[in-house]
């Protein structure tokens, strides 16, 4: 039997691969979305891996969204609560509370659940032909609150409105003037580029970037001025645990790196 999702580690870029491959066009079963959870609960890929990347493969899609086998089973809506605590939103939680940088790398179709999938990482690249789609309506049914923040943090209204209304797929240039898509390319460049993204990431300190993840969820979750002091206390701690010790390393890496960039 195929594994539906294939896990690969990248010695280039220190990253841990993601890749849905499931034949019905990647749409997500509750087997899937139980092994998504226990990856990105996983705290020895934390210690591991600079980055987690999420993607359809080389060649896609990202995700044709929720497998329907999964969906008509449904019949109440105690059914459907237990479906997304225990499946959708566990994943959506684990994906969005990842101490490391999260990517989606996404090619062709990313309808409803994979949009919801999408906008759990911190970085989104999409190929300039990749569809968007959110078909709840189609189906009669509605997004979790939590899905539907993740996608309203990102996608600007009317968008988003659009998607929700029609059922439509839309194409990535669409998401221009809204902070869903971090940057379009080609299809046949989005794979390298997003390699080349992840390699940067794993350049860069771990504990820096480690630590702007957590300071950047402190700010969403209690605003700016909300902060527990413990946090706020401990927001430089970064210096002395790494800057400090390796400072003259550093100093030395930026200086060749502004001579070979003259």
């Amino acid at each position: 039997m195929t594994d539906k999702i294939i896990i690969k580690e990248s010695n280039a870029t220190n990253s841990l691969e993601v890749i849905f491959n499931n034949s019905k066009k990647n749409c997500i079963d509750k087997n899937m979305w139980t092994k998504l959870a226990n990856i990105f609960l996983s705290k020895s890929n934390y210690k591991k891996y600079s980055c987690i990347i999420i993607s359809g493969g080389e060649n896609g899609p990202f995700s044709s969204g929720a497998d329907l086998n999964d969906i008509i089973t449904i019949s109440n809506k105690e059914q459907a609560k237990e479906y997304y605590d225990n499946f959708v939103n566990k994943a959506i939680t684990a994906i969005t509370d990842c101490p490391i940088p999260t990517i989606a790398s996404i090619k062709g179709e990313c309808f409803g659940a994979g949009m919801m999938i999408a906008g759990s990482t911190d970085i989104r690249l999409s190929s300039k032909n990749a569809l968007f789609c959110i078909p709840a309506a189609k189906l009669g049914i509605t997004l979790s609150y939590k899905e539907l923040y993740k996608l309203k943090k990102y996608i600007n209204t009317n968008i988003l409105k659009e998607l929700l209304f029609t059922g439509k797929p839309i194409k990535a240039e669409a998401f221009i003037d809204s902070s869903f898509i971090n940057k379009i390319f080609s299809d046949d460049k989005l794979y390298s580029e997003t390699k080349k993204i992840a390699s940067t990431i794993k350049e860069n300190s771990f504990s820096s970037n480690c630590k702007h993840l957590e300071m950047i969820s402190l700010i969403e979750e209690y605003g700016i001025k909300n902060i527990p002091k413990i946090f706020v206390d401990n927001q430089y701690e970064i210096f002395e645990s790494v800057f400090f010790k390796n400072k003259t390393l550093l100093l030395k890496k930026l200086y060749k790196n502004k001579i070979n960039s003259q």
